[in-house]
């Protein structure tokens, strides 16, 4: 009997290419979001600091306090700038798990089907042994006979 061979072998490596390129974008798209949340968490800490630094000085010229306003305002615009793209991320990395899932399910499908396909040949081939093997005893108890 011939050796094993898979048909899809061929489809089978395609989506497991594919499974591995949806693995790394959806990698890229955590790097990025984690890049957001990262900057967001360095704003609110910088933003914390600068308050306290400047609230904890026993006397504060006018010129500090309007400097601290127009601080306060560009953190909060950046602070909605970081929200924004943060929920841009965890929507684009949402939409790439979903793809990564689906092209794993994809492989993992035809990798179920390989199985099944070698089971099955595995399962002629002992049949076409014992049959050979049920000859064969046939045979020699013929003659010895």
């Amino acid at each position: 009997m011939p050796a094993f061979r898979f048909r899809l072998e061929s489809v089978l490596e395609w989506y497991r290419r594919q499974c591995e390129i949806e693995k790394e974008r959806l990698a890229a798209c955590l790097t990025v979001l984690k890049g957001a949340r990262d900057s967001l968490a360095c704003l609110e800490a910088e933003r914390t600091a600068i308050e306290r630094d400047i609230l904890s000085r026993a006397s504060l010229p006018a010129t500090d306090l309007v400097a601290l306003g127009l601080y306060r305002l560009r953190a909060r615009a950046r602070h909605l700038e970081l929200t924004e793209e943060i929920h841009r991320r965890e929507f684009a990395a949402a939409e790439q798990t979903a793809k990564y899932a689906a092209a794993e399910r994809r492989q993992k499908l035809v990798e179920q089907l390989r199985e099944r396909r070698r089971l099955e040949y595995v399962y002629a081939e002992d049949r076409e042994l014992e049959k050979l093997a049920g000859e064969a005893y046939l045979g020699r108890w013929n003659r010895a006979r």
